[in-house]
């Protein structure tokens, strides 16, 4: 769960000291293609971190409770788990404990569920 986040980030971070401090720097030193390759590798750095703290702490899509169909003729489908209507292509997360729309899956390293809502900051992190 969280353990997992932190340590993603820790280790995130550990690559890009290593990299830019014990490889380009000692390879390119003060050159004007060592400023270029530090700078744009942190710019990457903090595009992939600031995706992955927002498909940690975005909503990921879920159904919320009082939620109706707009036709409920046609359309009864309730969660078993949390007895809550469930759209199509929605799917109950048991860790989570909430029905999430289009969950791909409960991703640990984000502890998170990647849903409709931050599945683009999902995949911009990987």
């Amino acid at each position: 769960g969280l353990f997992t986040a932190v340590l993603t980030q820790g280790l995130q971070a550990f690559g890009t000291y290593v990299t830019l401090v014990q490889v380009v720097n000692p390879w390119l030193g003060g050159t004007t293609a060592g400023t270029c390759i530090n700078v744009s590798f942190l710019v990457l750095y903090f595009l992939a971190m600031s995706s992955h703290l927002r498909a940690m702490l975005s909503d990921p899509g879920c159904v919320p409770q009082d939620a109706r169909p707009v036709d409920p003729d046609h359309y009864r489908h309730t969660c078993s788990k949390c007895d809550a209507f469930k759209p199509l292509r929605a799917h109950h997360c048991r860790i989570c404990n909430r029905c999430v729309v289009k969950m791909d899956h409960h991703c640990p390293w984000v502890n998170n569920c990647v849903g409709l809502a931050n599945q683009k900051f999902f995949l911009l992190f990987v």
